[in-house]
């Protein structure tokens, strides 16, 4: 669980110069670690707010709320709830923005699916394979789906 945190940090910091320890030498799982690589690898260096503001555009507060839906920075995993996907989701999309912003949004699989395929498209996510790419519908439209 940390170990994933560990190297969405080791990933921002390797790109950004920290001088921070190469992501070869963190301890995480190595799925998680060719998730970041290949995210790092993508990105073309413009930072996109669009989705940001649309969070916190009032005329969408009927997608439910972010304190509704559990969002926790305490916890390791922000209060995603533990289930099969958990770990794609905190992956794929905490390393673009906060995870409050997933949690708030209510989709059915259908709508889930829209939005991946908009975050690759659009914003340049790396096209997860089919079976991550299952997981993370799956997980969110359990989880966040339409009440």
């Amino acid at each position: 669980m940390i170990a994933g945190m560990a190297v969405l940090v080791a990933g921002l910091m390797q790109l950004f110069g920290s001088g921070a320890a190469p992501l070869a030498e963190t301890a995480a799982p190595a799925p998680a670690k060719n998730d970041v690589l290949a995210m790092v690898a993508a990105w073309d260096g413009e930072i996109r707010y669009g989705a940001a503001y649309l969070a916190l555009d009032p005329s969408r507060a009927d997608q439910g709320s972010v304190a509704a839906a559990g969002f926790d920075p305490s916890d390791e995993y922000w209060g995603l709830p533990r289930a099969a996907g958990y770990e794609d989701v905190a992956a794929r999309c905490g390393a673009c923005h906060s995870i409050a912003l997933v949690m708030q949004q209510r989709q059915n699989a259908a709508g889930w699916a829209s939005v991946l395929d908009r975050m690759v498209e659009r914003q340049g996510m790396p096209e997860p394979d089919a079976s991550a790419r299952k997981r993370i519908i799956d997980y969110l439209a359990a989880e966040f789906g339409r009440q």
